[in-house]
């Protein structure tokens, strides 16, 4: 998953393949430094959930188990899919970059086992979380205003992203022409570790206006005119 510094991210438990089991204990750890397990849900896909209770605050010690046990039915569970959904709160006092999410056996004995009490073997395969730095609110973009006979900027360099500029109407020979109104096209790409975020505000100093301000590509584009 990626998420921006700050916000929260959900990620899903899935089991591919299911010869059948009846119980599980398997921990989910993350760096505690950068992530807060905040909420366990869809648990009820399958009967027996032990998992324990997450305080208010989060579960901020990196580790949390996912514990199904059902002793009590005469027949393996043999559903397949999504089994569980974890939410994680970012921490702003963290850091950016990838995060990986692991899964390990919750101590001695087995990671599956089916109704005859027999180990079921698992390959466990954990995930990432990629945090990204948010670029919020106001965003000033410098961008030469046209002059006649001027050349048009079509690349533009700014604080954590790159872009590139079209200009509406196309310049005459790459130059501005006089008495002409013109508008620029901007894409801006976020430089690696960051994100545009949603409701950011482009700014153009000499522009009669801003308008189609989109944010896109999962906050790693961002066009306006």
């Amino acid at each position: 998953a990626q998420v921006k510094q700050g916000e929260k991210v959900s990620i899903q438990f899935k089991l591919d393949e299911n010869p059948g089991f009846v119980s599980t204990n398997i921990q989910v750890n993350w760096p505690k430094d950068d992530l807060t397990l905040m909420a366990v849900s869809g648990t009820d896909t399958i009967t027996g959930w032990m998992g324990e209770p997450i305080p208010p605050d989060g579960k901020t010690d990196g580790k949390y188990v996912l514990s199904w046990q059902n002793n009590t039915i005469h027949s393996n569970i043999t559903t397949t899919g999504v089994l569980c959904t974890l939410e994680f709160a970012t921490l702003s006092s963290g850091s950016v970059g990838e995060k990986e999410i692991t899964l390990s056996n919750s101590g001695p004995g087995q990671q599956f086992a089916n109704v005859d009490m027999d180990t079921v073997d698992a390959v466990l395969t954990g995930g990432k979380i990629t945090i990204s730095s948010a670029i919020t609110g106001h965003l000033p973009v410098a961008i030469a205003k046209p002059v006649t006979g001027g050349t048009p900027e079509t690349t533009i360099t700014g604080t954590n992203y790159t872009g590139s500029i079209t200009w509406t109407p196309a310049d005459t020979g790459g130059k501005f022409a006089a008495d002409t109104a013109y508008t620029a096209n901007v894409t801006l790409t976020a430089n690696s570790g960051y994100q545009f975020a949603d409701g950011v505000n482009p700014t153009v100093a000499g522009s009669t206006s801003v308008t189609g301000v989109k944010v896109r590509d999962s906050g790693s584009k961002l066009e306006f005119k």
